[in-house]
Parts: C-alpha cells; structure tokens; sequence
C-alpha cells in the first residue's frame, strides 16, 4: 500500500464513503504525506483543501498523527510583498504550517525549505517590520525540526535562497534560522 501513487489520492478519496471498512483503510493512506506550503501558487495541489479541512474541522488535526512524510515550504515565491493584507496572509499561512509541523508526532521523514525574508522583499520598508515576523515563524519552525530531527529516519531542510547565497546583507536572517536547527 505505501506505493501507491500521488495522483490516486482522489480517488482513495472517493473510497471514504463506501462503507466504515473502506474509510478505516482509506483515511490513513490519505493523510500518510502532507506537502504544504505558505505561498498559494505552489504546487500543492491539495495543501489549501486541507488547511481548509482543518480550519473547519477541528477533530481533523487528529488524523494529523497519521503523517509519516511531511514536506513544508515556507516561502513567498520571491513576489515582492506589497500590502499589509499581504503581510497578515503570509503570517496565517506559516502559523498554520507551523502548528501541522507541531501535531505531526509520528513523523518518519521530513523535507522543509526555509526562503526567510529580507527588507528587499517589501515594496515599502514599513512593511518590513510585519513581514519580519514571518521569519521568527520560521526560526520557530527550524527548532521544532531541531528537537524532532534525532528521531526521524529521513530529514532534508534547505535553508535560504540560492541567488542570495554570496549576498552578505541577506545572510543574517538565514544564519539565524540555522543556529535555531542546532
């Protein structure tokens, strides 16, 4: 069962309502890997369903003990960020992913990419300043991947992005997100 593919998840779906035998089978294979990410272009083709799921229904975040595999991006998609309603969406998004990351306490494998912001991702430096706390999300994020880290059997994290790498004024928020992973 643990090869079946990412496509059949919609029609494992679709097996829920059969009957309580199907469901018992069903919902575990469903909720076994999660890919979710803050921004909402990504390619997450499930990942809004399923906070959505989760907004709604509060005993959902049970089946959260399900998750083997979880993979998180916490990113903005390198969009220049241009409003505070911009700002408050992109801080929901990671508080709710970093609440998943939290109730997932059985996990096996984990792959997160952590693109912290810098002041040249606002369109105003006055936005800055709420946008910042987006990458205290993220340091917050990095150690509860520090404290899980010994217990997984798989764990791959990407700090920072690549064309910022020789950048020295955009090193300070990545090097912060990697001494919280220590």
């Amino acid at each position: 069962m643990d090869d079946i593919p990412e496509h059949a998840n919609w029609q494992i779906y679709n097996l829920i309502g059969v009957c309580k035998r199907w469901h018992d089978i069903a919902v575990p294979l469903l909720w076994r890997e999660v890919y979710l990410a803050s921004h909402p272009d990504s390619d997450t083709p499930y990942g809004d369903r399923l906070l959505a799921t989760l907004d709604l229904c509060p005993s959902a975040w049970a089946n959260l003990q399900l998750v083997r595999k979880l993979r998180l991006r916490f990113h903005n998609n390198h969009d220049l960020v241009s409003s505070v309603r911009q700002c408050l969406g992109i801080l929901q998004s990671m508080e709710r992913m970093l609440h998943v990351l939290r109730a997932t306490t059985k996990l096996t494998s984990l792959w997160i990419r952590f693109d912290p912001f810098i002041p040249l991702d606002c369109e105003d430096i006055e936005l800055w300043t709420i946008v910042k706390q987006a990458n205290e999300i993220m340091r917050q994020a990095a150690v509860t991947v520090g404290e899980l880290g010994s217990s997984l059997e798989q764990l791959e994290i990407s700090v920072g992005r690549e064309e910022y790498r020789y950048e020295e004024r955009c090193r300070e928020e990545a090097d912060q997100l990697l001494r919280a992973l220590l």
